[in-house]
């Protein structure tokens, strides 16, 4: 079960400025549920996550300051389950964040490619964060459409900015996934070049 609070208290981030939480906001709110997950959870925890707050008689407004009360805020949440279940079946995104606590299942992952884009634009376009690893490499794990996991790592090569694109499995063919890697972010071979 997916624990609620931090997954309510994004959405309400995300709608603490808004007037009224009419049915455009909850459209907006379940598509970007679907299309930008929160927090590296499938649509299916984040809806389980709403749906569990909802269930329990804690307060939901309490952390994030909002013009919405308690009532008004739960009525919302339930309207945005509602719109979930009428989006179904959800689409499978192309490239999904993974947490970086996955970073120790990575030990035998091998470079597949060098990612020659600015981290910022990585951040950007995939819409997370690297993370700092202790020894001061940061890092971004990432699940593809196929069911690969991959992760960009930088620094890699000594006086370079650029990324390495690792492959967690050695049973899949690194050609094919560079292809789906390419495809999901919208970089091509000038972007993400093979290594030898």
């Amino acid at each position: 079960m997916t624990e609620p609070h931090g997954l309510i208290n994004g959405i309400l981030y995300a709608t603490q400025f808004e007037r009224t939480l009419d049915d455009e906001v909850v459209g907006r709110i379940a598509r970007a549920l679907i299309e930008e997950p929160i927090l590296h959870l499938t649509p299916e925890q984040e809806y389980e996550g709403i749906v569990a707050g909802l269930r329990s008689e804690e307060p939901l407004t309490g952390q994030i300051p909002q013009p919405h009360d308690e009532e008004a805020v739960r009525e919302f949440l339930g309207k945005v389950v509602r719109r979930l279940d009428a989006l179904r079946p959800w689409p499978e995104l192309p490239i999904a964040t993974i947490g970086p606590e996955h970073w120790t299942e990575f030990g035998g992952a091998r470079p597949i490619a060098r990612v020659q884009v600015p981290i910022l634009d990585v951040q950007g376009r995939l819409r997370a964060v690297f993370h700092r690893l202790d020894d001061g490499h940061d890092i971004l794990l990432l699940r593809l459409r196929s069911g690969a996991e991959v992760a960009l790592i930088t620094p890699w090569w000594v006086g370079s900015d650029d990324s390495a694109l690792l492959l967690k499995s050695q049973d899949v063919p690194a050609q094919h996934v560079i292809e789906e890697f390419r495809a999901a972010t919208g970089w091509g071979p000038d972007d993400v070049t093979p290594l030898p």
